[in-house]
């Protein structure tokens, strides 16, 4: 005997067998009703995606791993376990940075060790996932920084089998959809640094503009995180007022910085971020306190980024 009854999301289906609707050669029935009840819910997905920023380093550089986990159930996903195995000649940083929104979760390596630097490998251990609300899905994330070591494209997997979670409530696992993928390309990359006065002759305590113009000639990758330090020569100061200028454009990225005390010789650059081929120009005000000609540079190295790229070669310029 077949019954069949509704299937709409959310609803209790109540299927009731009454005595008369059963009928045989033995006119046998049942003596009361019967009855059930079925309850229709949402059918949840579990998914992962994953992405490297920037996605192009310089071999030792560091890029910043981003896992996203969602849920779109009723009910939150407890218990969640992810492990990342990396791929070859990438390992976790020296500095992992390691965080999670992912409930009460914990980070350690693949094996439930403590997360080190040279590790290859990230496992979330009893991370929770909210339950999706009206159309919103429920995300947690895990980042943590990682390094390229060699030349070459490396595919990062997380298998389905990898991400597993129970639904709350309930003795019910399921694994993410799908795998998650992301790509990071470890390759030679440079940044280049120039600067000027103007005007190149002062007197008498004058100010003298130094401009710095910095350049990432790269064709594909963004370049982060650049920042150096300029040790002017002794006998060149900031200017009070300093009339700091990151960059007139904006170019240098939004959270570029200049700090520095007028009446000292040194200021820093931070926070910079460059597009694949673009420039961007920042500014100081400085002064001299001697007389004669003095020569401001920057030396090779001395130019750093996240992603692990610096100046091959040293920048000069004079001031009278």
């Amino acid at each position: 005997m077949t019954s069949n009854t509704g299937s709409t999301a959310g609803v209790v289906n109540s299927n009731v067998i009454n005595p008369g609707d059963i009928t045989n050669n033995q006119n046998r029935s049942i003596p009361n009703p019967v009855s059930a009840n079925l309850t229709v819910r949402t059918v949840s997905t579990l998914t992962a995606v994953k992405a490297f920023y920037p996605p192009i380093v310089n071999p030792g550089g560091l890029s910043t791993l981003t896992i996203t986990l969602t849920n779109t159930g009723a009910s939150p996903l407890v218990n969640l376990t992810v492990t990342d195995i990396l791929p070859t000649q990438v390992v976790v940083a020296p500095n992992p940075n390691a965080s999670t929104t992912c409930g009460a979760g914990t980070l350690t390596d693949g094996s439930g060790g403590a997360l080190n630097g040279g590790d290859n490998s990230v496992r979330l251990n009893s991370g929770t996932i909210p339950a999706q609300v009206g159309s919103v899905a429920g995300i947690c994330t895990i980042t943590l920084d990682v390094q390229g070591l060699v030349t070459g494209t490396r595919t990062n997997t997380i298998p389905t089998t990898n991400v597993v979670g129970t639904i709350q409530g309930t003795s019910s696992t399921m694994n993410a959809q799908a795998g998650a993928t992301a790509d990071l390309r470890v390759q030679n990359l440079t940044i280049e640094i120039v600067k000027g006065f103007v005007p190149q002759l002062v007197y008498g305590g004058a100010v003298s503009t130094l401009n710095i113009e910095l350049r990432n000639p790269n064709t594909a990758a963004v370049l982060t995180g650049i920042t150096f330090v300029d040790n002017m020569p002794a006998g060149m100061i900031i200017a009070d007022p300093p009339l700091f200028t990151p960059s007139a454009d904006g170019d240098c990225g939004p959270g570029a910085t200049i700090t520095g005390t007028p009446g000292t010789g040194t200021f820093t650059f931070s926070g910079g971020t460059l597009d694949a081929g673009e420039e961007c120009t920042m500014s100081i005000s400085v002064t001299m306190t001697v007389n004669g000609n003095l020569t401001n540079t920057i030396p090779a190295g001395a130019v750093t980024t996240f992603n692990g790229v610096t100046n091959g070669t040293p920048t000069s310029a004079s001031l009278t």
